[in-house]
């Protein structure tokens, strides 16, 4: 499969805007410089990524014909599950600043409650969209200062008996 990691995914996402230099791209991303030059380097071989001169670019012609196993489902499965163990990870992790904030509840949930936690969760994703959509195209911003967020509700029973599958 042709799932990407995390700080591959951060690599092209920093790049997606525009081509960078080997500094400008380890500013944006926070990734120390051997570490960088290493997925730099991977980037460059798996053809999704250029070097030319000091820049680096999206490889355009290429990402055509990765992106569709890059976002298929099972690599999206892949990377949430990256996300979500690093996420829990970091929110444990002992002596560090609590910058992660995670609540988990089992509830019990009424109809009418639900509807209004539905129409929450709607105004939330709303809310999200609306972040991502007032940030313009052509501003220079880190992505390593971008949030991660998660929200979504299932019933115990379904997980429980997705967790029993998985075994």
């Amino acid at each position: 499969m042709n799932s990407l990691l995390m700080v591959e995914r951060l690599v092209l996402e920093a790049l997606s805007e525009s081509k960078l230099t080997f500094r400008d791209l380890q500013s944006s991303t926070g990734i120390r410089d051997l570490l960088l030059s290493k997925i730099a380097e991977n980037l460059v071989f798996k053809k999704l990524i250029t070097k030319e001169g000091d820049f680096y670019d999206l490889n355009r012609s290429s990402k055509i014909k990765y992106l569709p196993t890059a976002q298929s489902i099972p690599a999206i499965k892949v990377e949430i599950k990256e996300l979500l163990s690093t996420f829990v990870n970091s929110y444990f992790f002992e002596g560090k600043k609590k910058e992660t904030v995670l609540k988990v509840q089992k509830i019990w949930v009424s109809p009418r409650d639900e509807v209004i936690f539905n129409s929450m969760i709607y105004n939330l994703q709303k809310f999200v969209e609306g972040l991502n959509n007032q940030r313009g195209k052509g501003v220079k911003a880190k992505v390593r200062d971008k949030k991660v967020i998660f929200w979504g509700v299932s019933s115990y029973s379904r997980l429980v008996e997705e967790s029993l599958t998985a075994v």
